[in-house]
């Protein structure tokens, strides 16, 4: 029996029963703890364990609960007089083994194999609990059902094939196919949410059929038309409320008269979104649109006060915010009228029947092939145990009867986490009236929708079930609830309720944050002295210094990791008091208490170089993106060209690699035997030049030499036999041990062994196929799980994600990257399944317009997801925060101050004057955990006053003040820590020599410049870098190296990491250089056979091009196709007409040159060694060859319009990068250049530079 003395809430949860309960336990409110009275509390009164089915969501939980009960048993039995009830405890305590304490899937699979011929299943199937190998079978399969269909020349096949997936393979519907079965699979009833997917497109294709279907009839708040009329009227009331507010602003009077305008017309297409049919919707919108199109009142920002320049920010953000909500209705679901969308509609009702047929008949095989391999996912256990539980025998007790009686209660913990098909098996064998489940979760903490939770399933519950006091007679269900937060400081729960009672309702979480869902303060344990704070810490990016060559900048992740750093041996350095509830007393902060979370894993090892760096002990539980490291990379390079050796990626990959060591120069070198063609054969041509005898050549031999032999190898021996082959000849392992985090690098090499190891292992074989497994591994974006790295004791700070640190603690806690943007990719994928209702809503590509277009349906499915993941976001942060017992910090990212300013402004922007929530539509649009935590911490005067915020975010009394500071914290570089020499008594001036050593060994490396230069220069580079080094004098000039960050000198190469690519959204509009680029293929694919060239041609030649998919639909309308047309008018454009044979178009070059003419003869020669070449690379847009002279032209898309001279601007500009082209091509031709040409599409004018001379 417990020595705890319960809350009346608590004990309720402990006492109460005959019923079917629902305990709300919030965060530190002890929920483990009353789970476990519960039971021991039963079984004191005679209740026997193997009467009870306790339900754990992971199987660590059920470990622990075993444990737990284990103890109390123990402990009752001991202090036990009753001779009886001893015996029974003791009766208990030997039944605690075969007790049913275990996960859903554990108790499944004892159903499986107790009742398995009911069903006729095999009960001695292998679970596939690795996801890579489950990944593999899938595959297999799938091309099996795939080609299939393609045998069978499936005409609806091939259009689902071209609508979802690109022009060169089919791996969009195979991702597809795949993720709508795991959905399937997560339902009771698999079969049917397959024939379901169908269900958003099944109504009649006609105006009635469109207005009356479910997404879109009115009154309906969570179909299409609801989610635009809760927009448009959110927006609406936020605009219009920021309007009202400047009636009395004599010096905005100009905008409360433009806004006072707009809001009647604004307010009358309100009753018309509600209730109008579908044209008249987007009538509506489309007068709304008009309506704001009109020109915001401009003023300086000199002429206005501080406040009302906010105030008038804060009008226009409001009405951007409306603007652009119209605007996506508009270009989205209401881009056509109905009569044109029906046409398309129809299709969408053909493309999702027949994936409903695919989707079902790849359903049925890989169930055919599972059982044929005696095979079983986590999903068919449980489906296998639903139909056991369900079905009907005539002989036998029924299973599901069995189970009823068998369990007089069934406790559930983690609630919040279940799925449909785990509720339905739950429910099967649950009483009925009274019903006997006891159910223990927060909805507050569902973050596992990727794992196909439904956390409505607790909110419904939480509705419907009352408290024990306002029960009725004929109410079977009570919900308690757990507040008290016996976990965390005062500080700690006062921020978490200040934010989220901004934040949280059942719109946006699910959930109200009301009286029972805020935290309680519970721990009163805490001393008076102990350390507690709740803060923001803001940290600028912090450019290198321009004095120091060898200077980094700090941003993003490394600043924020520095400042945390320091921050952590600041307060471990003052002794910072830490309660300890093991010895109820107080003691010196240590590395151990503090724990460092992150959204993502995708930082770890930066995170871990940096707290290294700072002299920081780290244990990091996992690191992300582990195809993506520098070590792995190598060695998917090394074991492709094992493979297959003619590929050029891996062998060039392989041959730049740590373990061949080849420079730039090299590669040059080898490529020069062989120009033309791919990269292998130019390998291939070298190696077997008898009469080259070069140190070079003698490596690439021996390098060759090794790799035939484990080609040879990897046909005699396992994979993993070969890997660890590679490692023992090369040293790999060792070396990576070296590189920064040199022991998570050495622990990800040791993890693909294993992986090989366990590939093998599961049946599969060939290196070929081990590949292909990586790569599908890659993705979908999964990795290899990795042992834990400890850079030195245990007493070192925790690194890990939310989602790892749910369910447990820590007295320090810092939340990193709060500024890291939420991932939307769910809602960018062309099919979009409503898990809940069910139905799939898809884009379809209209080949009549060339485009791909979203149906209304698609629309609606972005709306819905988006919802649910923004709510996810939102518990994902109140887990994060409620991780912390004494002090909490949240850490973000921010450029500068001018860019907080500008968000400042925005976060103001999502405050409604008098009331405690953010608007739902701020809340449904953040970007990024700051853009949610940010505007609630607005309401501080303390905060507002830190940010300069304006006087009209003014506090919201019923919110309270808690103390929460924000700060702006730049970080600190490491320095290197100082160590002392030892005095051995030694004199220098008696040894000279050592002397004269040791100055040598501090003398700075004459070419250190050229150590960061990469040796494969652009000719782009180079003029970006310099002025023409041709003809005026040249000197080293700033360029950005990585992608952003400033640095002295040309073009850098990056020490470690790749630096991933920053992918455009779907929303932005094209980019200059990539209409330039369209431009330049336009150009590239013109028929110069057909005589004189028109506008027409040009815009026919970029429909084809869009409808091959190389230029989009936005891009395509950005293209001057007069202006391209009037390059063919010019003397050069004639004759290219008119001798087409002799034109080349879109040339490659590489031209090898010293540094001094590169760079300059002042700058090389301080830079660089005499003999260190530098080679430039690039693309001739375009010559024509002819008997007497060759004419070299490159096309240009800048716009110049408006500069004085624009033609002699253009010249200047590009006279360096024409003079390298000319060159060049002069060496490849043997012949020299006689004129060149820049063409400017935008003037239509074609401007001569001039011919480089040769000295």
């Amino acid at each position: 029996m417990s020595n705890t003395k319960f809350t009346a809430s608590q004990q309720a949860a402990v006492d109460h029963a005959g019923h079917n309960i629902l305990v709300s336990a919030s965060a530190g409110s002890g929920k483990t703890t009353v789970l476990v009275e519960r039971v021991i509390q039963k079984l004191l009164h005679g209740e026997s364990i193997d009467r009870l089915l306790i339900v754990t969501f992971t199987q660590a939980a059920a470990a622990e609960m075993r444990d737990r009960i284990r103890a109390a048993l123990a402990k009752a039995a001991e202090t036990e007089s009753d001779d009886l009830r001893k015996t029974h405890l003791r009766k208990q305590q030997a039944l605690l083994g075969s007790a049913d304490i275990a996960t859903l899937d554990a108790f499944c699979a004892r159903v499986v194999r107790r009742f398995y011929y009911v069903i006729d299943y095999d009960p001695a199937v292998r679970t596939l609990g690795d996801d890579n190998e489950r990944q593999l079978l899938w595959n297999q399969v799938w091309e099996q059902v795939r080609d299939h269909y393609y045998d069978e020349k499936d005409a609806a096949f091939l259009d689902l094939v071209t609508n979802f997936s690109g022009s060169r393979d089919d791996e969009g519907l195979t991702g597809l196919v795949q993720s709508l079965y795991t959905k399937a699979m997560a339902s009771p009833d698999p079969a049917a949410w397959i024939k379901a997917v169908p269900r958003l497109y099944d109504f009649p294709l006609t105006a009635a059929g469109v207005n009356g279907a479910a997404w879109f009839a009115p009154d309906e708040p969570n179909n299409l038309r609801g989610i635009l009329v809760q927009t448009y009227s959110d927006l609406f009331t936020q605009y219009r409320d920021q309007v009202e507010a400047l009636s009395t602003v004599t010096d905005l009077d100009k905008l409360y008269t433009f806004g006072a305008k707009q809001l009647p017309v604004l307010a009358a297409q309100l009753p018309i979104l509600k209730s109008g049919d579908w044209d008249a919707v987007r009538g509506a919108l489309k007068a709304a649109q008009d309506v704001m199109a009109a020109r915001f009142p401009s003023y300086r920002q000199n002429s206005l006060e501080p406040d009302l320049w906010t105030l008038k920010t804060q009008v226009q953000n409001a009405r951007n915010a409306l603007k652009e909500a119209i605007a996506s209705y508009v270009s989205g679901p209401f881009l056509l009228p109905l009569a044109e969308w029906l046409p398309l509609l129809g299709r969408g009702q053909a493309l999702t029947r027949k994936l409903s047929e695919v989707l079902g008949a790849f359903a049925d095989a890989l169930t055919q092939v599972k059982q044929r391999r005696g095979l079983a996912e986590f999903a068919d256990i449980e489906l296998a145990a639903l139909r056991i539980l369900t079905a009907k025998t005539a002989t036998d007790i029924e299973p599901k009867t069995f189970y009823a009686e068998k369990y007089h209660e069934i406790m559930v913990d983690e609630y919040q986490d279940t799925n449909p098909l785990q509720e339905a098996i739950l429910t099967t064998i649950a009483h009925d009236h009274p019903g006997n489940m006891f159910m223990v979760g927060d909805i507050k903490q569902s973050i596992y929708g990727f794992r196909q939770a439904d956390p409505s399933l607790f909110a419904s519950k939480y509705t419907h079930y009352q408290p024990a006091s306002q029960r009725t007679a004929d109410a079977d269900d009570e919900r308690i609830v757990l507040a008290e937060n016996f976990r965390s400081t005062e500080a700690v729960d006062d921020m978490v309720n200040y934010v989220f009672q901004q934040l949280m309702d059942p719109t946006v979480g699910d959930v109200a944050y009301d009286e029972n869902a805020r935290l309680q303060y519970g721990a009163a344990y805490y001393p008076p002295e102990t350390g507690a704070e709740a803060a923001v810490l803001l940290v600028p990016d912090q450019a290198a210094a321009d004095d120091d060559p060898d200077a980094v900048p700090l941003t993003g992740i490394q600043a924020q990791t520095a400042v945390v750093a320091e921050k952590i041996k600041a307060l471990v350095a003052a002794q910072t008091p830490i309660y300890d509830k093991a010895a109820q007393g107080t003691r010196p902060m240590t590395y151990a208490d503090a724990a460092l979370i992150v959204p993502t894993r995708g930082d770890n090892l930066d995170i871990l170089d940096t707290l290294t760096d700072h002299n920081v002990p780290v244990v990091m539980n996992d690191a992300k993106e582990y195809f993506q490291t520098t070590e792995i990379t190598v060695m998917l390079n090394y074991l492709s060209l094992i493979d297959n050796p003619d590929q050029d990626i891996p062998l060039v990959g392989w041959l730049r690699s740590p373990i061949v060591g080849f420079s730039s120069d090299d590669l040059a070198t080898i490529r020069l035997h062989h120009r033309q063609g791919p990269y292998h054969m130019a390998w291939a041509v070298y190696l077997a030049d008898s009469s080259i005898h070069t140190p070079l050549h003698e490596r690439a031999q021996h390098w060759a030499a090794q790799l035939d032999q484990y080609r040879t190898l990897s046909k005699q021996v396992r994979i993993a036999d070969l890997i660890w082959r590679i490692y023992a000849d090369t040293g790999f392992l060792d070396y990576a041990g070296g590189m920064p985090s040199g022991k998570q690098r050495q622990a990800n090499l040791h993890a693909l062994y294993e992986r090989a190891n366990d590939f093998e292992a599961n049946g599969f074989r060939g290196i070929f196929n081990f590949i292909r497994f990586i790569r599908q591994v890659r993705a979908n974006q999964d990795d290899m799980a990795i042992s834990p790295v400890t850079s030195t004791d245990e007493n070192a700070v925790t690194v890990m994600t939310i989602h790892g640190s749910k369910g447990l603690e820590f007295p320090v806690v810092f939340l990193l990257n709060a500024q890291h943007q939420f991932n939307p990719v769910d809602e960018r994928a062309a099919a979009i399944a409503l898990t809940r209702t069910g139905g799939v809503g898809v884009t379809i590509k209209d080949y009549s317009r060339h485009m791909t277009v979203p149906t209304p349906q698609h629309f609606y499915g972005q709306q819905i997801i988006h919802g649910t993941a923004q709510s996810e976001e939102l518990r994902k942060l109140y887990v994060a925060l409620t991780r912390a017992r004494q002090s909490l910090y949240v850490v973000a990212s921010i450029k500068d101050e001018d860019a907080l300013g500008k968000a400042v402004t925005g976060w103001a922007g999502a405050i409604q004057p008098g009331e405690p929530l953010l608007a739902t539509t701020a809340r449904r649009s953040a970007k990024n955990i700051l853009d949610l935590l940010m505007p609630t911490l607005l309401r501080l005067p303390t905060v507002n006053d830190a940010l300069a915020a304006s006087a009209a975010v003014s506090p919201e009394d019923q919110l309270g003040e808690p103390a929460i500071t924000v700060a702006v914290c730049p970080p600190t570089a490491a320095t290197p820590a100082a160590t002392t020499a030892p005095n051995l008594g030694v004199r220098r001036q008696a040894f000279p020599e050592i002397t004269a050593q040791a100055q040598a060994w501090h003398t700075p490396y004459r070419f250190a410049q050229a150590t960061r230069t990469a040796a494969f220069q652009t000719v782009t580079e180079i003029k970006r870098a310099q002025d023409d080094p041709v003809l005026t004098d040249t000197r080293l000039t700033t360029t950005e190296a990585s992608g952003y960050t400033q640095s002295p000198a040309f073009r850098y190469v990056k020490d470690d990491e790749f630096t991933p690519p920053k992918f455009l959204t779907q929303d932005q509009p094209p980019q200059s250089t990539t209409v330039g680029t369209a431009t330049h293929l336009v150009f590239q694919e013109m028929d110069l056979s057909r005589g004189a060239i028109t506008a027409d041609q040009v815009a026919a030649t970029i429909d084809r091009l869009q409808a091959d998919g190389q230029i989009d639909a936005a891009t395509a309308a950005q293209i001057d196709t007069a202006g391209v047309a009037a390059f063919y008018a010019t003397p050069v454009g004639q004759q290219l007409l008119a001798q087409p044979t002799a034109v080349h178009r879109e040339m490659p070059f590489a031209l090898l040159l010293p540094p001094a003419e590169v760079f300059g003869e002042t700058a090389a020669g301080i830079a660089f060694p005499a003999d260190a070449d530098i080679l430039i690379h690039g693309i001739i847009d375009g010559y024509i060859a002819l008997s007497d002279q060759v004419i070299l032209f490159d096309y240009k898309t800048d716009h110049v319009r408006g500069r004085h001279d624009p033609q002699a601007y253009l010249a200047d500009q590009y006279r360096l990068q024409l003079q390298y082209y000319g060159a060049a091509l002069g060496a490849i031709l043997h012949t020299p250049v006689t004129a060149q040409y820049v063409y400017s599409v935008e003037l239509q004018k074609l401007i001569p530079v001039p011919v480089r001379k040769e000295e």
